[in-house]
């Protein structure tokens, strides 16, 4: 919802979008300041591209280059490849890129970005209805529904469900 709530109607957070920084599983690379003039691959167009490129979260360090590639497979391939030291994106379509891969990785502990979700309505449509889809996003995640949901995609419920204390 971030730079957006002042455009629609929003309910929720209903989760927590992660934006993460991968590396091989034996990159000597652990902490984000560990990636102090390395090279990573985004893909063109994402959050991940203007973090790196505009420093638009705090403890970012100034990486040496930032390769933009076209889609997330040809980040993948490489960083499977060493062309770069690490890629960064959403952590749930970065993970399972490098599963279809077979690439054997680890996610850096620190989320490179978070950006809270809702659903957007149009500012001055029924009030009735944002509020019944907040009471049954409300249900869902009291009743543990969109933690079952998320697991089945292999989703880290701590890590997206986990509110403001996590960012």
């Amino acid at each position: 919802m971030d730079g957006q709530e002042d455009r629609y109607a929003w309910v929720g957070p209903y989760m927590y979008s992660r934006q993460i920084v991968a590396v091989m599983y034996d990159s000597p690379i652990r902490h984000l300041s560990d990636l102090e003039g390395k090279s990573v691959a985004v893909r063109v167009g994402s959050k991940a591209e203007t973090t790196f490129l505009e420093h638009s979260e705090n403890g970012v360090p100034q990486v040496q280059n930032v390769y933009c590639l076209n889609n997330l497979n040809d980040v993948i391939t490489a960083l499977r490849n060493d062309y770069v030291d690490a890629c960064a994106g959403y952590a749930a379509a970065v993970r399972e890129q490098l599963r279809n891969a077979g690439v054997e990785y680890r996610f850096l502990d620190e989320d490179l970005a978070r950006a809270k979700l809702g659903v957007a309505f149009s500012k001055g449509s029924d009030e009735g209805l944002r509020s019944k889809l907040s009471d049954a996003l409300d249900e869902m995640l009291a009743d543990g529904t969109t933690a079952r949901i998320l697991q089945a995609y292999g989703v880290d419920t701590d890590k997206v469900l986990g509110g403001e204390e996590n960012e």
